[in-house]
């Protein structure tokens, strides 16, 4: 076992972060601490807990690098053993890299978010957390801070709405139309309709937007 352990990658801080977060994991750890090195299923039988749940804490816990997990012969058996990495951890973060890993997921997500359109999933102006979270496999808080960042890149996500429409090489559309055409609510087919009024490329028209220029 190592001394110390210095963590410097953002990334392994935040899964380190999240994980001595979890009470279930730090019971884990308990058992850990006082057994040196256990199992997956000596860990299970000692907390009455599934193994498949187990599992999955520990692959968290070794990806945070709280803990190593290495082959041993037990009973004629090969299995895993898992043990901990260092007693002590010194994390050494830098902050701006920190940051710009957030902004790399939020911007992710929004692409995973648009690219929903194309399995017949009509994406919303402002949509709810539970959506955000059952549609993008997301946990609540990721939820949250996505649609803050959704609210702050609406224009891009307009101005890419815009010239997929305009490639349609359409003259005249109702909302409606939109809507069905580019794969999204009511709310966000207006604000597109809109936008592209705003900027000269089309005039409403008899209730029908009609395109009068190129963008």
């Amino acid at each position: 076992m190592d001394s110390e352990t210095v963590i410097e990658d953002p990334t392994t801080a935040l899964k380190l972060f999240e994980a001595l977060s979890s009470r279930a994991k730090i019971r884990i750890l308990k058992v850990i601490v006082e057994k040196k090195r256990v199992t997956a299923k000596e860990v299970a039988e000692e907390l009455g807990l599934k193994l498949p749940t187990v599992l999955e804490h520990l692959r968290d816990l070794v990806e945070a690098g709280v803990l190593t997990v290495e082959e041993s012969t037990r009973g004629g058996r090969r299995t895993k053993v898992y043990r901990l990495r260092s007693e002590k951890l010194v994390i050494k973060l830098d902050l701006v890299k920190l940051v710009e890993i957030e902004k790399n997921l939020l911007e992710n997500l929004l692409e995973m978010y648009l690219k929903l359109r194309a399995y017949g999933y009509r994406i919303k102006l402002n949509p709810s957390i539970y959506e955000i979270r059952k549609i993008l496999g997301v946990d609540e808080e990721t939820a949250k801070s996505f649609l803050s960042y959704l609210r702050t890149r609406i224009d891009y996500v307009v101005e890419k709405l815009i010239g997929e429409l305009l490639e349609k090489n359409v003259n005249e559309i109702s909302i409606a139309q939109i809507v069905d055409i580019l794969g999204v609510d009511h709310s966000l087919a207006a604000l597109v309709a809109t936008k592209m009024i705003e900027k000269g490329i089309a005039v409403a028209e008899r209730g029908r937007i009609k395109i009068v220029r190129e963008m």
